[in-house]
């Protein structure tokens, strides 16, 4: 596969470290909902509740970075770099298909 070119600036990056909190959120609370062990539950929908909280602090940093310094374009030419983050945001680290 060739070298692929890409724009990302900081606030891109920062929200599909959002995406990714957002989806393990919903990954957990969905598991939640399939288990039958109360206890297990509740752990589960404590780590979707710790994912939320992820999701805020990047949404957070992005705010702060971008109110600081604009949004800075950072240029990727790694193919597989730019396929690593794609494939996050997408949901391939919580598979929300199964």
């Amino acid at each position: 596969m060739g070298a692929a070119s890409l724009f990302l600036n900081a606030g891109d990056i920062f929200e599909i470290a959002a995406q990714i909190e957002r989806n393990g959120a919903r990954f957990y609370r969905e598991a939640a909902a399939t288990v039958s062990d109360p206890e297990s539950a509740s752990e589960l929908k404590k780590l979707a509740a710790m994912e939320d909280d992820h999701e805020l602090m990047f949404l957070e940093m992005k705010k702060d970075l971008i109110a600081d310094d604009g949004d800075v374009e950072w240029f990727l030419e790694d193919d597989d770099s730019v396929l690593y983050l794609q494939s996050f945001a997408k949901g391939q680290i919580f598979d929300l298909t199964r």
